[in-house]
């Protein structure tokens, strides 16, 4: 047998081919990687006019690279649930002939049990075959136990891969590193040093080219669920036995499993209805800010408050972690700011930690930033999320991956989240008006 890895694509037509895994396998191939793909879809296609799809969202590349993907790539058009159209899947994979097969199933979930199901009847899976399923992993709890049964009944878990490819950001892989290797921090990582912990993702583009999925998930499913949830769990879960996948994951399912919304506030932005394939009575949430607690010993109390939203005024993803205020020893009034600490992942990678500093000649407290950037100490392009996802599975390696018991954690505290009034807001705008009046009642700023 060949040596090297067949990428398949299930999904290949759609926008996270185009925006993400192309140029993530673009990546591994400008690395030394030896790649085969096939990209299967219902639409009409081929290789060209997907790979030409994904020029603008590969940072300069270069031509002859481009062309080699574009060479070593082949299209199927399939209905996936046609268990006779599975047959050309392995001709091609026999006639490629490499040893290493990762198949990344880029459908809605709801896809997920008939393709596993079709892979299993082809024979095509063995124990150098990594599956990949992309979030969310279900429409619910009830739907991910159901899919989980079926792709278990089926696979190992050793073969599973539940994705979500922001754990492949450098700066969130390096949560745990700073909270648990730096002793300035673990010792004040508690509900007595910590006012509040607060969340943000946001995202300036719109929906054209994701509504047959967003109209199915909204941002609640598609970014909450998942991504914020991982970015709380990393943030506040106990020290791991050991710093490997499965104690990490076990602490991140322990905090999931104590988390409650406490508040929400959900809205639209104005056109989403005019988008194509949008009912135009849709009552989908393109933006949600939360507040939360996680009730267990070490975070009782501490309110925990996320946004997110689409079509806002620019990208912005950070953690913010606001320590108490401190005793004054000083005359009154002591005008101390709270420290925090900030952790940005995109844009300009990095964190800051911000601290009170006597002003030089006067008896005065000021607030002054220490900043550390990324990019400028260790150099661009560190943070590839779906390129890391892909060299773990590759290498056997599941700390990308997300455990089931974290999974069914995050949906039942998504399922006991009821919607309230949908309020609208203008697209690049910082979100809907009622925000103002949210941060009031919780005496933050979001």
């Amino acid at each position: 047998m060949k040596e090297g890895t067949i990428f398949i694509l299930f999904g290949a037509t759609g926008d996270l081919v185009k925006r993400k895994l192309i140029p993530a396998i673009y990546d591994l191939h400008s690395n030394g990687e030896k790649i085969k793909i096939i990209g299967i879809a219902r639409r009409q296609s081929n290789p060209e006019k997907l790979i030409n799809a994904s020029k603008k969202y590969i940072s300069n590349y270069n031509k002859k690279t481009l062309n080699e993907i574009k060479n070593n790539m082949s299209y199927i058009q399939m209905d996936f649930l046609n268990s006779e159209k599975y047959k050309l899947i392995k001709k091609e994979l026999r006639k490629i002939g490499y040893t290493r097969k990762l198949f990344h199933l880029s459908t809605m979930s709801e896809n997920f049990e008939k393709i596993s199901e079709n892979l299993k009847k082809i024979n095509v899976i063995d124990n150098n075959s990594s599956i990949l399923y992309e979030k969310p992993f279900g429409n619910d709890l009830k739907t991910a136990k159901k899919i989980n049964k079926k792709i278990k009944s089926i696979f190992s878990e050793k073969n599973i891969y539940r994705v979500d490819h922001f754990l492949g950001k450098e700066l969130i892989e390096g949560i745990i590193f700073t909270r648990f290797s730096n002793e300035i921090f673990e010792p004040l990582w508690n509900k007595k040093h910590i006012k509040s912990i607060r969340f943000y993702l946001d995202e300036d583009i719109n929906l054209k080219n994701k509504a047959v999925f967003f109209e199915k998930y909204g941002v609640i499913k598609d970014v909450v669920q998942n991504h914020l949830f991982q970015l709380i769990a990393l943030t506040c879960m106990e020290k791991p036995k050991q710093i490997n996948p499965h104690s990490i994951q076990n602490e991140k399912a322990k905090v999931l499993n104590k988390l409650k919304i406490k508040d929400s506030l959900f809205a639209q932005y104005k056109g989403y209805r005019n988008e194509k394939n949008v009912n135009k009575k849709s009552k989908v949430e393109t933006f949600a800010a939360l507040k939360l607690e996680i009730n267990n010993k070490r975070w009782k109390g501490v309110p925990i408050y996320l946004k997110t939203g689409k079509n806002l005024s620019k990208k912005d993803t950070k953690i913010v972690i606001e320590f108490k205020e401190p005793n004054c020893s000083f005359s009154k009034p002591c005008n101390f700011e709270n420290n925090y600490l900030e952790i940005r992942i995109w844009p300009n990678p990095g964190m800051s930690i911000c601290i009170n500093e006597k002003l030089p000649g006067k008896n005065k407290i000021n607030p002054i930033k220490l900043d550390f950037c990324y990019d400028c100490k260790f150099g661009p392009n560190t943070s590839k999320g779906y390129k890391e996802v892909y060299l773990h599975a590759l290498n056997k390696d599941q700390q990308l991956s997300v455990s089931f018991n974290e999974i069914i954690n995050s949906w039942r505290a998504i399922d006991k989240l009821k919607k309230n009034k949908l309020y609208s807001y203008k697209p690049k705008s910082k979100g809907p008006k009622e925000l103002l009046k949210f941060n009031k009642k919780h005496g933050i700023k979001l």
